[in-house]
């Protein structure tokens, strides 16, 4: 199988729960069966003040999941994975200027051989998508011209028709309708 393009993966909210129990397992699943991109690292973007060490240790210990996976693996193989993930602190808010994040987002891209693709999931609720894909773009970090850019959105996508209607209209102000996917984590 072959495996998908290198990549960078911009979590937002990546210091809540649906990082430990959901995504970290899943990437770590992928991890073990060899299905990551070569060139593949993860940047928690959040507002909690934290090191890269700090986030690393906080994936390796605070999911269940994988604490079980993990007491068979040798410490090598557990730093292996850890190593994927580095954070960056949005301060107190995510609507705020994004230029430190799009710095470190361009050196972990020319570190790592990213090419400049980037897949940004909103683990936020959904009152902060609108305003995460205004600052992204306004940093100029929806625009495809180096690598392709993605952006995950989850569940509830809205809280009624009006509101989904409303919150696909704003995301599509900033970034294109073959950019956007929409997921419901709990039903795949």
């Amino acid at each position: 199988m072959n495996k998908t393009e290198n990549q960078i993966l911009v979590i937002f909210g990546a210091s809540g729960d649906l990082t430990a129990r959901k995504l970290v397992p899943a990437l770590f699943n992928l991890h073990q069966a060899d299905q990551l991109p070569e060139n593949f690292i993860v940047l928690g973007a959040s507002r909690s003040d934290m090191t890269d060490s700090a986030f690393r240790k906080k994936v390796v210990s605070e999911s269940t999941y994988l604490k079980n996976k993990l007491k068979d693996l040798s410490d090598e193989y557990i730093k292996n994975f850890a190593d994927k993930f580095f954070y960056e602190d949005l301060g107190g808010s995510y609507d705020t200027d994004y230029s430190r994040l799009r710095k470190r987002v361009e050196d972990l891209k020319n570190k790592y051989q990213t090419s400049g693709n980037i897949i940004y999931y909103l683990s936020t609720p959904p009152t902060l998508y609108e305003t995460i894909a205004h600052n992204l773009a306004e940093a100029g970090m929806s625009t495809q011209n180096n690598g392709w850019k993605r952006l995950i959105v989850e569940k509830p996508f809205g809280y009624s028709l009006d509101t989904a209607k409303q919150l696909n209209s704003g995301l599509q102000k900033f970034f294109k309708e073959d950019q956007i996917y929409r997921i419901d984590r709990l039903f795949g």
